[in-house]
């Protein structure tokens, strides 16, 4: 979150950080922080993998209420790969006053070189955006979008998210056992879809380094404060070879 952080304030907002814990952001923390828009990705948390329960989203639709000109915007960018429990609705989906912008990415579930993502705003911000952003041009080939259009339409993305969360299962799952054999630890939530953090000892000589090192160098800060602390995180963003979207050759 730190890098859109950085985006707000080059555009003139003034942002800051709240506390995060097992079930997402902290209620009593967003209070204390006097905001008027949060930023939050309830079904999955960066960095920790904190996946919000449906009592806490819903009291994060209350504080959006409670005060005219508060937004949520709900960055949902993996939430297609859940390998634990039922999916959880999203914010926007239980949103009745419409209070929630929702974001989300092609390029975490078909490839990282697919730059394609999208916004659904509530009504009351639909006219709005019109009037005062739509001269704004996409940036997108047409060629990607309306190829991207044929994929959704005749259903190949959701065989593609099924045969992607079979293989993804698998890796994540070979990832966990190795960790779970070595001295590294893990928080108890795994149901983090394409990452997990995990804490890494320190290895007493070069020589006798714990498996888990090779899980990936460590994560700057989330956040600049001495509340956050290095851990290590193993992502996938790429595309098997075993794809359906790579050998789409319907005419």
């Amino acid at each position: 979150m730190f890098e859109a952080a950085r985006i707000y304030a080059l555009g003139g907002a003034r942002t800051a950080p709240v506390l995060v814990d097992e079930g997402g952001v902290s209620l009593r923390s967003l209070e204390m922080s006097d905001a008027q828009i949060l930023h939050t990705s309830p079904n999955h948390q960066f960095p920790t993998g904190a996946v919000t329960p449906i009592g806490r989203r819903q009291s994060l639709l209350r504080w959006a209420e409670a005060r005219e000109g508060r937004y949520i915007i709900e960055d949902d960018y993996d939430s297609e790969f859940r390998f634990t429990l039922r999916p959880i609705p999203t914010l926007q989906s239980i949103d009745r006053a419409g209070r929630v912008i929702y974001v989300n990415t092609f390029s975490r579930t078909l490839a990282p070189s697919l730059r394609i993502s999208y916004m659904v705003l509530p009504k009351s911000l639909t006219e709005r955006y019109r009037a005062q952003l739509g001269f704004y041009s996409s940036t997108v080939p047409a060629m990607e979008q309306h190829t991207l259009a044929r994929f959704l339409d005749e259903g190949y993305f959701e065989a593609h998210i099924n045969r992607m969360r079979k293989s993804y299962r698998a890796q994540r799952d070979a990832v966990i056992d190795t960790i779970l054999q070595s001295r590294a630890r893990t928080p108890k939530s795994a149901s983090s879809p394409t990452w997990r953090p995990t804490r890494l000892p320190r290895p007493t000589s070069t020589a006798s380094k714990p498996v888990a090192w090779t899980a990936g160098p460590p994560t700057r800060p989330a956040w600049p404060g001495p509340f956050a602390r290095p851990v290590s995180r193993r992502s996938r963003a790429s595309t098997p070879r075993s794809c359906p979207a790579c050998r789409w050759d319907r005419a």
